[in-house]
């Protein structure tokens, strides 16, 4: 999947850039919000979707990774007017995790 960032008449392309792999037969969703910035959902594997958010300058400035399992993922507005996932389940990315100490690396208690 890429998105290409061009003027209104589409006669001149600002940038081109890869957003990640896409089945052949997966229907992308796309909505624009108010700040011109692109949200798609697509799907990227059996059943893992791909949600990105692509600013008006071309550049990535979101993506996560959600899996089909009692729903699909699709893109909807909340409450507050902000384009949201609704269904499927997000994966965590690893950076994400809060960093676990070896015991190690623990203080030791203190004496009473």
């Amino acid at each position: 999947m890429y998105v290409m960032v061009t003027d209104r008449s589409e006669s001149r392309v600002f940038k081109v850039a890869a957003i990640g792999p896409m089945v052949s037969f997966s229907q992308p969703e796309e909505e624009l919000d108010q700040s011109s910035n692109l949200h798609l959902i697509y799907q990227s594997g059996a059943k893992t979707f791909t949600y990105s958010v692509v600013n008006p300058d071309g550049e990535i400035t979101r993506q996560e990774i959600y899996d089909y399992l009692d729903a699909r993922p699709r893109l909807g507005m909340n409450q507050a007017g902000d384009i949201v996932v609704n269904g499927g389940v997000r994966r965590i990315k690893p950076g994400e995790l809060p960093a676990v100490k070896l015991p190690d690396e623990m203080p030791l208690p203190a004496k009473p």
